[in-house]
């Protein structure tokens, strides 16, 4: 496998500094940094499980079902993840008043970041729909409402339930036919909201929606940290230094799905 060069700054604020910030940049702080590291986290993972999808795309003829099923499933439930965290980025925002207060942020760029936020935002069927992905289908497990009308449609055209299952307890059970239903419900709505999408476009459409917020909430979150919150509280930032890492390039990645359990697994079965 190829490497290159990655260049990694090291920075420090030290306790002294650390006690110049307020409550609220504390929490400004945690948070923001915890958005950009989740983001991309669940945005890499996305990308890696494409990759495979499409190593085994461009080759038909060695096409495994039950491997290309389980990439197809790691990748809408990254994708379903990486939707419900930016909706939770844009809620947490919202309801901080000093991020919501434009003319107080001296960054131009983290107010041009917030604006477009607010703009891509302001289109009620993507709030619709993020709201609905992260509120049934990622961050809770729904048990009532309309959800259970989808799930019948869903459940109709099928012609089976199929499952791949371990002999060993090591995480390595499958079921293609969930992620089916899954993503027909969200197909269900994505139409019924008012998207132009259907059986063979709506993915796309989906991967669309998704990505643009990851880089406004980076540029969002990487500003106001530098130009707001450590300026606001002259805190001085201690350059360590840089190092160089030989890192692979991002295509090369693969990630594994089926994997041999730990000896002490096999031995309680």
């Amino acid at each position: 496998m190829k490497t290159e060069q990655l260049i990694l700054k090291h920075l420090k604020i030290q306790k002294p500094e650390l006690k110049k910030l307020s409550d609220d940049a504390r929490k400004h702080y945690l948070m923001l940094t915890s958005m950009i590291f989740d983001i991309h986290i669940i945005h890499r993972l996305m990308f890696f499980a494409n990759n495979d999808l499409m190593q085994y795309s461009h080759n038909v003829t060695q096409q495994p079902e039950h491997v290309k099923a389980a990439f197809a499933s790691m990748q809408f439930l990254f994708l379903r993840i990486l939707i419900a965290k930016t909706y939770e980025m844009r809620e947490y925002i919202m309801n901080q008043k000093d991020m919501m207060d434009i003319n107080n942020i001296p960054s131009a760029e983290a107010k041009e970041a917030i604006e477009e936020i607010h703009k891509y935002f302001s289109n009620k069927k993507i709030r619709r729909l993020f709201k609905f992905i992260r509120n049934k289908l990622s961050f809770h497990y729904e048990y009532e409402g309309k959800i259970n009308e989808a799930v019948k449609k869903s459940f109709d055209k099928l012609d089976c339930f199929q499952m791949w299952l371990s002999e060993h307890d090591a995480g390595n059970e499958l079921f293609p036919s969930t992620n089916f239903i899954l993503n027909d419900i969200v197909l269900q709505e994505m139409k019924e909201i008012g998207f132009a999408v259907n059986d063979t476009n709506y993915l796309d459409e989906l991967f669309d929606l998704a990505f643009k917020p990851v880089d406004l909430f980076t540029k969002f979150c990487k500003h106001y940290l530098i130009d707001v919150v450590i300026a606001k509280h002259d805190i001085v930032l201690d350059d360590m230094g840089s190092i160089r890492i030989p890192v692979p390039p991002f295509s090369d990645i693969r990630l594994p799905f089926f994997v041999k359990p730990p000896s002490s697994s096999m031995s309680n079965k």
